[in-house]
């Protein structure tokens, strides 16, 4: 994998990553018993695949999430260091997930890149990999669910909530959708990433809410 820091930096970074996060508030704690359940007078209620029925909502839960699009860059290198290192020092739990739902982005063998890149960190995890193709049937749930709350089907088939596109046309979810889908149902508590993805915050909880769950 390219260049790296030295563990000593990299355990410096992520710590001070950490702390930052936190001291802005941007903890990601909440209730998820209700996520993505049809509403209680219809008696619908369906589990995450892999999932437990009861999720220790005491228990801290984060996920280092990479897309198979090759070897990770430093940026991801250090994600997962932090998320891996709040988890060990909060007694937590990391869960690893493959975000593979863009097929255009995906590589022929990227997520084997990713294991092997993880391996040299030395950054294990105690779920997964979880890969979110495998979830189709749940997402799909979930845009269904959407359109109850208020989303769209535009003419050509896709779903839509406000100006963002859950669905595409052939019914496959877009990684919007099918992140906060899986941050729900797995019972995510903590999301610690890139600022980068600080633009996604507001449309996450916004699909949050029309799903009945919280981010």
């Amino acid at each position: 994998m390219g260049s790296a820091c030295s563990s000593r930096d990299a355990h410096a970074i992520e710590e001070r990553v950490a702390a930052e996060r936190l001291e802005r508030g941007e903890r990601r704690a909440g209730s998820h018993a209700a996520i993505l359940s049809a509403p209680r007078e219809r008696g619908r209620r369906k589990r995450p695949v892999g999932a437990s029925d009861t999720v220790n909502r005491m228990t801290v839960r984060v996920r280092f999430a990479p897309s198979p699009t090759g070897s990770l860059h430093v940026g991801n290198a250090l994600s997962a260091v932090a998320n891996r290192t709040y988890a060990d020092t909060h007694g937590g739990v990391l869960v690893l997930r493959i975000d593979d739902t863009d097929p255009e982005r995906s590589v022929v063998g990227g997520e084997e890149l990713i294991l092997a890149d993880l391996a040299w960190l030395g950054v294990t995890w105690d779920e997964g990999p979880i890969r979110q193709s495998s979830r189709a049937k749940r997402h799909a749930e979930a845009a269904a669910l959407a359109l109850e709350a208020g989303a769209v089907r535009d003419p050509d088939g896709s779903i839509r909530l406000g100006g963002t596109t859950l669905a595409r046309a052939d019914g496959s979810a877009t990684y919007q959708l099918a992140t906060v889908v899986d941050d729900l149902d797995l019972g995510i508590t903590h999301i610690i990433r890139g600022s980068d993805h600080r633009p996604n915050e507001d449309v996450h909880e916004r699909i949050a809410r029309a799903l009945g769950g919280q981010l």
